[in-house]
């Protein structure tokens, strides 16, 4: 039997640089520059952190769950314009086509009026993250 001996420290450093060499696929990697930035990405990880804590920003799906939330009660304040006013629009009709067109816009002004005074609350999502 033959005995194979290795250094292991340059058997380390071959196999880094294989390693490199085929993620690379034959480029110069600067491992200063690459460290470089390393260092500047998680300098900017833990800013945005810092930002999301102070309440500064905020994760994309918590506002994507606040608008749909906001455009639901908008969609229910003009789905009920209807049965809201049925009485008064038939009543307006009968005033001619000016009053009906009064009537339905303020109708929908009222809604509009409604709709700009929602108030959704955008969870961070930081407490379903600490559970």
């Amino acid at each position: 039997q033959t005995a194979y001996r290795f250094n292991v420290a340059e058997a380390h450093d071959w196999i880094v640089k294989h390693e490199v060499a085929l993620a690379t696929a034959g480029k110069v990697v600067n491992f200063s520059d690459q460290r470089e930035r390393l260092n500047a990405a998680q300098a900017e990880k833990a800013e945005l952190q810092v930002e999301v804590m102070r309440g500064g920003l905020v994760p994309v799906d918590a506002v994507e769950r606040a608008w749909t939330q906001t455009f639901s009660v908008v969609r229910d304040l003009f789905r009920a314009i209807p049965m809201s006013c049925v009485d008064r629009l038939l009543a307006a009709a009968e005033d001619g086509r000016p009053a009906l067109k009064a009537a339905m816009q303020d109708e929908i002004d009222d809604a509009l009026t409604r709709a700009s005074r929602i108030e959704v609350a955008i969870d961070s999502g930081e407490e379903a993250d600490a559970a």
